[in-house]
């Protein structure tokens, strides 16, 4: 039901009322959604495309489920809330005994479950959201990534080569690792990114890699209506790693002085001359990386363990000051950066220390 104005406010309406003609005043047409409309509504919404193939999994596992069509199962989750918790429940047995899922899908499914009835509450179709107990998760991951102390004197024996593939090397894990940056945001960066007068560079967020429009190999959109997301400007990088940076840049126009600005900034690059060839993807980026730290006995690592190195590296340094290492790392949740501050592996010996500082 809609909150009634206040009483100011009403007094304000009936002032306002005898100011102006009187008119008929209507009533205001009522929206009827499906359960299709809703289905396709709920999908549309979801900001990554990536969530929202997801989110069409699901509905179609419940489906499945239910032996009915994804809309169908849809409708059987807005028939009220008892009826919507009695079947995430079975399902959720379903998924465990029959299926054989893991603990953490069956946890996924069953959440995405939950956010339809809530987008179906939100667009008032119903008057009720839903709360199933999922399975129990523990998390084992180590936020702590490769030994910050033996990264450094890698990155120092990259920044010492003079070939082409140690330069673009040391640039690009330089500036993933000092800047603490993710996968996607390193590899969406073009030439124009990398502003080396105002040593400024500008990457895209986290939450709008996937809205980055396709370019050929020469900066060119594949599709000429598209356009680019909003980009976040990075300030302060330092030094050492524009030194890093206008070495490689330098490389890239050696090679082709006619690229466009929209260009690629970081190619994958083949022969004995080390050529640029094409754009670097993940697969090659991971390939590289996995090449230099076992060049330099450090344990292998995905892309995204360089940046758990610099994230408790900055923890570390500044004694375990989340607020500033939140705004590095730039984590929107605080509990997210705890993950990393509990991957510091002294801090139970310092605990240890101060509760015994008494019985010394």
């Amino acid at each position: 039901m809609p909150r009634k104005p206040s009483p100011k406010v009403r007094t304000l309406i009936r002032q306002t009322q005898k100011m102006l003609p009187m008119r008929p005043m209507r009533a205001p047409a009522t929206v009827r959604w499906s359960a299709a409309g809703l289905l396709a509504d709920w999908l549309h919404t979801r900001q990554s495309p990536k969530t929202a193939d997801l989110y069409r999994q699901d509905m179609g596992c419940l489906a499945e489920f239910l032996e009915a069509t994804p809309e169908q199962a849809a409708h059987a989750l807005l028939q009220g809330r008892a009826a919507a918790e009695q079947i995430l429940e079975h399902w959720g047995m379903w998924m465990r005994d029959t299926k054989h899922h893991a603990p953490y899908s069956r946890a996924r499914r069953v959440w995405a479950m939950q956010s339809f009835v809530k987008h179906a509450s939100k667009r008032e179709v119903i008057t009720y959201t839903v709360a199933v107990k999922v399975p129990k998760l523990i998390t084992k991951r180590d936020t702590s990534g490769p030994d910050h102390r033996k990264l450094d004197l890698m990155l120092m024996d990259l920044a010492c080569g003079d070939d082409r593939r140690s330069i673009r090397d040391a640039a690009l894990i330089g500036l993933m690792y000092v800047c603490g940056l993710r996968r996607g945001e390193v590899l969406t960066m073009r030439l124009r990114d990398c502003d080396t007068e105002r040593q400024r560079l500008m990457i895209v967020q986290k939450g709008r890699l996937s809205l980055v429009p396709p370019r050929d190999q020469q900066g060119r959109l594949i599709n000429p209506g598209a356009q680019e997301p909003e980009r976040e400007a990075l300030e302060g990088v330092p030094r050492s790693v524009w030194r890093l940076l206008k070495r490689w840049l330098a490389e890239v126009h050696k090679q082709r002085p006619d690229i466009r600005r929209d260009a690629p900034l970081w190619w994958g690059l083949v022969g004995t001359d080390a050529r640029l060839h094409t754009r670097l993807g993940p697969g090659g980026l991971q390939k590289m990386l996995k090449a230099r730290l076992k060049g330099a006995k450090l344990r292998p690592c995905t892309t995204h363990g360089m940046r758990h190195s610099a994230i408790t590296k900055a923890l570390d340094v500044s004694g375990g000051d989340l607020r500033l290492v939140q705004a590095y790392a730039r984590h929107a949740d605080l509990r997210q950066l705890h993950r990393y501050d509990d991957g510091r592996r002294e801090l139970f010996a310092k605990g240890a220390k101060l509760v015994a500082s008494g019985l010394e």
